[in-house]
């Protein structure tokens, strides 16, 4: 029977299911002695296989996933999240008290949803004494984890003897694993086909040998051993679905088992010879011997927390700004309240300290409304709302709560609207590139301008409102200033084609225009060769206005220094000017802060009005100002020394979480829809895309079932950088303190050793190394007796007597068990990430010293942003003596500076200065000549595929590796929805000169194909690469270097 009939029969007998029990999301099952575990509603639930109520397993120490019955039934294994972390924890499969097991922190305090939990459930050793996850903690890759094993009993963790394993199942008579070996299950993408892409291997413990079994180009996954055959999930059919399959244990005669065209199927698992997965929001089970397969109808009890409104705290849902960095909250023009978006709905605070409102209804949660700006006298608030079903302005009457929609728009997304200063129209601007003119009293809305490059977000009107400045970005890439005239249409560039002139902003009085303008140029040579870059870059300029035309050959500047600046407005006589720190390429520059001015037009003074702001908001009338700062908001007269920190605590509303989940999901298609770079949406069908998994909003019942529908939903449209991510924590995340080091269980003693201290570098904070800080003397070898003073000896987990600890540690440490220990204070780490993979950079530099008997340089690349940047200075000019170059840009998780890079490697010598001692200068420096390569991996992702294929296409040299991730598609940022849950939308596509789609969806593919190895400590793909730069025409190998002529 296919499984459309199957579908059919469903609908009926779920029918039956118990009557109190509404429909819940089932995920994770597994299946033993006609049992079927599985998580609902942040709980574990046990139910009989033929279905009916499900019983509460245990309380739960929070929100768990990936539960395991032990093969022989006794336990049951699962990963929860308690107080920020995600551990392993055991319980009895007949209840009770629940066990923890790991205390292994993750890489990162704010890991994305699409990553996974961290330290993942995905088994157990055949004779049930230990169970397996996959753990962040130790991995060299922030984001990839790797198998470890924890004995069930507690006890040390230790990593499983395969460099790389996923999803996985033992052989009956656990001689062999079937795995895959890349960690793709919670990536959203869906029919990828990129080098990342899961494939089905076998490895055998006595021979040591791996076998690939399966070789299609997407996803091959989820393998599950029955017998003689291999189950695995697998989206191979014309329909492109992730359905189940089965394989022989050779991997032949492989053949499709369900067919399932609506959905994926959902993390499966087997046990007892039974197969159970979610699809479609139901419980499957499929008998592995017959074939057989039949939806489980379970009725799982709900407390109604998330179907019935709940009174919450609004301040954590506050969003301090939008998509673009800027503010997304407004102070009144009497500088006594603020308003802001709170978990969708437009709230107030009263600054003077009266109670906190919000001014929505009670269908509050089923709509999100942003982007607030008040109207010059205070009367009203103008915002967004997508009550409609679509993005409008509204303008709200602040004494009666009235309504007046201005747009009535099929589409599109709009940013916070500027009133005029009559108050009688207001411009807003769409994420389209449009700019709109509306009238306050819902009259017709015109579009001002469209600008194909850039979206329009610096419009302002003049005093009279009259006139609209604004600026677009033309081919030449230098914004070019607008001025348009409301009254006849008449449209004017102002600015010279030399110049770049944006941000203009109309004088009080109507004569003057202010602008920003980038014609402070400052080169500044870089400390570490002959090249320059410009930056601080912008001046604050005023231009007269006479007769109605802008007269920009008589601008002239004023009086800030060159710098990075946002112009807030001029009023009442004084300018305010945001100056915003020198940002290196993700952070600012160390011990600079953002400063708000206000610049006195007539005396020509300048005053700091707040320092460190985030974002700020300047009160119609100019009077009091707004900020935001370090998570906390305030408010001050530009005239007072002081101000107001705005108190949140008082904001409260009801919410129905189920409500805020359906205006989320509809947001984020919204999103897709309007805005993804293909306006086909490469061919999905979006609105049946929807419609589906709109189906089962209903049984979502926590944060985690969202996020599951919501990757669901980003992943139908089939492009890289289709991510979402968490809303912010709202408590801290427990310590878990980290030594930086390896331990060892001695199993003659029962004591822990170090086994390994990581090289660190610590002059360098973010790479030190606590066991080598100065005055620590601890060696490998030594043992660890105590940790803050409380004895540590097995099964106890060392790291258990970390949890919970701030500050320094105490760690007691003897060369012998019978030794007196000697007490050394360490200062722990928070992440040992940065450090692994300092560790294992130096470890791999040393091996290719070793290989190339110090000829060739070796680089490493964890990302193309500022952590890769600052790895790339560190090593490229201290390596300009080798004769040949290795990039390694294995596990690269991309960013925007690959071309910044590439640029140095391109650089061939123009000729060469000798001085009278015979020492060499190349021209241009900041030069290492001789042939290069560059090494990938399947984690070589976005910026890190278009490196190695820029690398190659521009003649740096060839690809070593295998086949990078695939993924090309830029982002403008996060969007956020209602709850701070935020979306990407991929905006643009790489081409080729000739317009010719490069990279996406497939991968990069190398010229010297070497695969990692299965085990061990060998660096297979490394030791290629050197040989291969070493048979390289022009080589350290090939000839040696000659003297220069004289």
């Amino acid at each position: 029977m296919t499984t459309r009939h199957w579908l059919c029969m469903l609908a009926a007998f779920a029918a039956s299911c118990v009557a109190h029990a509404s429909p819940a999301l089932i995920r994770y099952p597994n299946v033993h002695g006609g049992k079927v575990v599985f998580v609902a509603r942040d709980a574990l639930w046990v139910a009989s296989t033929q279905g009916g109520k499900a019983q509460a397993l245990a309380d739960m120490p929070g929100p768990p996933s990936a539960p395991r019955f032990s093969p022989d039934g006794r336990y049951i294994a699962f990963t929860a999240q308690n107080r920020g972390n995600e551990d392993v924890y055991v319980v009895s499969s007949a209840g009770g008290p629940t066990t923890r097991l790991t205390w292994a922190a993750d890489t990162t305090a704010t890991p994305p949803p699409w990553w996974g939990p961290n330290n993942l459930v995905v088994g157990w050793a055949p004779d049930s004494s230990a169970i397996l996850f996959l753990s962040r903690s130790t991995a060299f890759a922030r984001s990839e984890p790797v198998l470890m094993k924890v004995p069930v009993g507690g006890g040390l963790p230790v990593r499983v003897d395969l460099n790389d394993a996923a999803m996985l199942s033992y052989s009956p008579d656990g001689q062999a694993i079937a795995y895959s070996r890349t960690f793709a299950a919670y990536r959203p993408w869906k029919r990828y086909d990129g080098g990342l892409a899961p494939d089905v291997y076998v490895y055998r413990f006595a021979s040591g040998q791996r076998r690939q079994l399966t070789d299609w180009k997407g996803t091959d996954d989820f393998p599950m051993w029955v017998g003689q055959r291999i189950f695995f999930v697998s989206d191979r059919d014309a329909g492109r679905r992730a359905n189940l399959w089965v394989m022989d244990e050779d991997g032949g005669n492989a053949r499709e088992l369900t067919h399932f065209t609506d959905g994926d199927i959902d993390f499966p698992s087997v046990g007892d010879g039974t197969i159970a997965f979610q699809q479609g929001g139901a419980l499957w089970l499929m008998d592995t011997a017959t074939l057989a397969l039949h939806a489980v109808p379970i009725g799982v009890p709900d407390d109604g927390k998330s179907s019935t409104p709940i009174s919450i705290a609004l301040g954590p849902y506050v969003r301090p700004a939008d998509v673009t960095g800027a503010a997304d909250y407004a102070l009144s023009p009497d500088g006594r309240r603020v308003a802001f978006s709170a978990l969708g709905r437009m709230a107030w605070v009263d600054v003077d300290g009266k109670p906190a409102l919000p001014t929505r209804r009670a269908d509050s949660d089923r709509a999100d409304e942003d982007h607030p700006a008040w109207s010059p006298d205070g009367t009203a608030l103008a915002f967004v709302t997508d009550r409609s079903g679509e993005e409008e302005v509204v303008v709200r009457a602040w004494a009666t709560g009235n309504e007046r929609v201005l747009t009535h728009t099929a589409s599109g997304y709009y940013y916070r609207p500027t009133w005029s200063p009559d108050g009688k129209r207001l411009l807003v601007a769409d994420a389209g590139h449009g700019l709109w003119l509306l009238d306050a009293g819902g009259g017709a809305s015109l579009c001002v301008a469209r600008d194909p490059a850039a979206e329009i977000r610096d419009a302002a009107f003049s005093a009279d409102g009259m006139l609209v400045a604004y600026s677009t970005l033309p081919a030449n890439q230098q914004r070019a200033l607008h001025v348009y005239d409301t009254r006849t249409h008449a449209d004017h560039v102002v600015s010279s084609p030399m110049d770049s002139d944006w941000s203009g902003r109309f004088s009080s009085d109507g004569t003057r225009l202010y602008f920003l303008s980038n014609r402070h140029a400052q080169p500044v040579l870089s400390d570490r060769e002959t090249d320059m870059v410009p930056i601080r870059s912008t001046g604050v300029y005023e231009a007269p206005i006479k007769g109605g035309v802008v007269q920009m050959d008589k601008a002239t500047p004023l009086p800030f220094p060159g710098g990075a600046y946002a112009l807030e407005g001029e009023h009442g006589g004084a300018l305010f000017v945001f100056a915003k720190a020198t940002t290196q390429i993700e952070s600012n520059v160390e011990g600079e802060r953002n400063v708000l001015h206000v610049f006195d037009l007539a005396t020509r003074q300048d005053r700091t009005l707040a320092e460190g702001a985030e974002t700020v908001d300047v009160a119609p009338d100019g009077r009091h100002i707004a900020w935001f700062a370090a998570g906390t908001y305030h408010v001050s007269g530009t005239g007072e020394a002081s101000g107001w920190t705005v108190d949140l605590a008082t904001l409260r509303g009801d919410v129905t979480w189920q409500h805020a989940w359906k205006e989320m999901f509809d947001k984020a298609w919204r999103l897709e829809r309007d805005m993804f770079e293909d306006k086909a949406l490469d061919g999905a069908p979006w609105r049946r895309v929807h419609d589906v998994l709109a189906m089962r909003l209903p049984a979502l019942s926590s944060q985690a079932d969202f996020h599951y529908l919501l990757g669901q939903l980003q992943g139908e449209v089939g492009s890289s950088h289709t991510y979402y991510g968490a809303r912010p924590a709202q408590a801290p995340r427990e310590a878990e303190p980290l030594l930086g080091a390896d331990l060892a269980l001695d199993g003659s003693t029962g004591l822990y050793r170090i086994a390994r201290i990581l090289q660190g570098d610590n002059s360098r904070p973010a790479i030190r190394s606590p066991l080598q800080a100065p005055g620590i003397d601890a060696t490998a070898g030594d043992y660890v007796l105590a940790i803050n003073h409380q004895p540590l000896k097995a099964p106890r987990n060392p790291q258990e007597l970390l949890a919970g600890a701030t500050g320094p540690v105490v760690l007691s440490l003897a060369p012998s068990p019978a030794s007196a220990p000697v007490d050394v204070t360490v200062v722990p780490l928070e992440s040992e990430a940065a450090l692994r993979q300092y560790d294992a950079l130096v470890s791999r530099r040393h091996l290719v010293d070793s290989l190339s008997h110090g000829t060739i340089a070796y680089i490493y690349l964890t990302n193309m942003a500022e952590a890769g940047t600052r790895q790339f200075i560190d090593q490229f000019y201290a390596q300009q003596d080798k004769k040949a170059l290795l990039v390694d840009v294995r596990w690269n998780t991309g960013g925007f500076t690959s071309q910044l890079m590439l640029e140095r490697l391109r650089r061939r010598p123009a000729g060469v200065f000798v001085n009278r001692q015979g020492a060499q200068a190349t021209l241009p420096d900041g030069l290492l000549a001789g042939p290069k390569l560059v090494l990938v991996n399947h984690y070589s992702a976005s910026d890190g595929d278009q490196f190695p294929y820029f690398f190659r296409e521009e003649g740096v040299g060839n690809v070593v590796g295998t086949r990078t991730w695939g993924g090309v598609r830029g982002i403008l940022g996060a969007w956020p929805l209602m709850d701070r849950t935020t979306v990407n939308v991929p905006k643009d596509v790489l081409l080729s000169n000739d317009h010719r789609p490069l990279i996406e969806n497939e991968g990069v593919h190398p010229d010297i194909e070497v695969d990692d190895d299965a085990t061990g400590d060998r660096d297979a793909q490394l030791e290629r690469a050197v040989q291969a730069l070493l048979n390289e025409p022009g080589s350290p190998q090939a000839h040696a270097k000659g003297s220069p002529p004289r």
